[in-house]
């Protein structure tokens, strides 16, 4: 796999990585039962553990997308320019 194509993934994942948490946390939370907020913690008991912390912890990061989306979408573009850069000039 080529560098530019390695950069477009990298960048695609640190963006969109507190999203995926969020998803990750609810979906744990409707199997579980839970109830999920941002506010506060609230136990939520799945497989004998409670997991409501750490649910809690994966749910609030989804406000680091306010920072990785953005910087996430940058590095994108700039990959998106490395790639089709690398394609004409290899097609020269």
């Amino acid at each position: 796999m080529k560098k530019p194509i390695k950069f477009l993934i990298g960048f695609l994942v640190f963006g969109l990585l507190p999203m995926i948490c969020v998803a990750i946390s609810s979906s744990i939370a409707t199997l579980g039962g839970c109830t999920l907020y941002e506010g506060y913690t609230n136990p939520c008991v799945f497989l004998g553990i409670d997991f409501g912390g750490l649910l809690y912890a994966f749910f609030v990061s989804g406000w680091f997308g306010l920072v990785t989306i953005p910087i996430g979408l940058f590095g994108v573009l700039f990959s998106l320019v490395w790639v089709i850069k690398n394609h004409v000039t290899s097609k020269s």
